[in-house]
């Protein structure tokens, strides 16, 4: 017999979920990281950050001090270096954001959080993701190939490692500040090319693609054939459609926008694991920041 629980009682100490089928009802807390018993006040795993709190068992809970700590989950976005980010949230509402030197990531994190409260569930998500997050930043325009076929450009993606399914997301986002102006062969060289996984075109592999490449961003080939894209359009209300289309049109002039609402839509579609829903969800959240800002004007 599987053991239940109410659902308003789902998320429960902490405001974790209850896990109430090895141990019973109420017996043990799922954090993401690591499983939690509450009856001893233990981790049921060691600490993968042991090494920062020598003198602490890697098996206690909030340093042994539950009522003063608590532990949102442990894990962390990381830098193009591979550098953990460090990210506080200051009595005042605000984040610092540390240990790492990439000015522009700190920027687009704090800009994030600053922005909407979609936003700062943006910075959380990606925050607590139970996987290694790596955002990172170009200064080029970036073409993407669709796993259904053609290439687009796109103002930011999200892939499963690198090589893919690893237990590594990365984040990509474009540093740059019009991305209106169409491809050409004049231009090609300002792109990055990256195949269905994130992975950029060697120089040798971008040139031997270039007319190809050329033609089907011409021909939109990219958004037209990429079907998760368009079932998720299908699954939006009209209201829901019309602000992500809004948000879109703006953020396209707008480098800060776009970065931002880039790392709203990715953290929706890595939360949800990708496919139609994934993009249907990041859809919705970027509408809803949009309807957002829109509402403080």
């Amino acid at each position: 017999m599987r053991s239940s629980l109410k659902k308003a009682y789902r998320y429960q100490f902490n405001g974790m979920e209850a896990d109430n089928e090895v141990k019973g009802a109420g017996n043990s807390y799922n954090f993401g990281a690591r499983m939690y018993d509450p009856r001893v006040g233990r981790w049921l795993s060691r600490d993968a950050r042991e090494r920062d709190y020598v003198p602490i068992s890697p098996y206690a809970f909030g340093l042994n001090n539950p009522i003063y700590f608590i532990d949102p989950d442990g894990n962390t976005i990381y830098d193009s270096k591979g550098n953990e980010v460090i990210i506080n949230e200051n009595s005042d509402g605000t984040i610092s954001v540390s240990n790492t030197e990439d000015k522009a990531l700190v920027n687009l994190i704090q800009d994030t959080w600053s922005d909407s409260k979609i936003g700062q569930s943006a910075i959380k998500k990606l925050n607590n993701k139970d996987i290694k997050v790596k955002i990172t930043l170009i200064e080029k325009r970036v073409v993407w190939k669709s796993p259904d076929g053609g290439f687009g450009e796109v103002g930011g993606l999200s892939g499963e490692g690198n090589p893919p399914y690893t237990d590594e997301i990365e984040i990509v986002a474009t540093d740059i500040d019009d991305v209106t102006i169409p491809i050409s062969t004049e231009d090609y060289s300002d792109f990055v090319i990256m195949d269905e996984y994130g992975r950029e075109y060697s120089e040798k592999k971008k040139e031997k693609n270039k007319s190809e490449i050329i033609k089907s961003v011409e021909e939109r080939k990219g958004k037209s054939q990429h079907k998760n894209e368009n079932e998720s359009i299908k699954n939006l209300n009209k209201e829901e459609l019309s602000n992500y289309k809004e948000a879109s049109a703006i953020d396209h002039k707008n480098k800060k926008l776009r970065n931002i609402n880039t790392l709203i839509y990715e953290a929706e579609n890595v939360s949800n694991n990708y496919g139609v829903k994934g993009e249907e969800e990041g859809k919705k959240a970027v509408g809803n920041a949009h309807k957002e800002r829109e509402s403080k004007k």
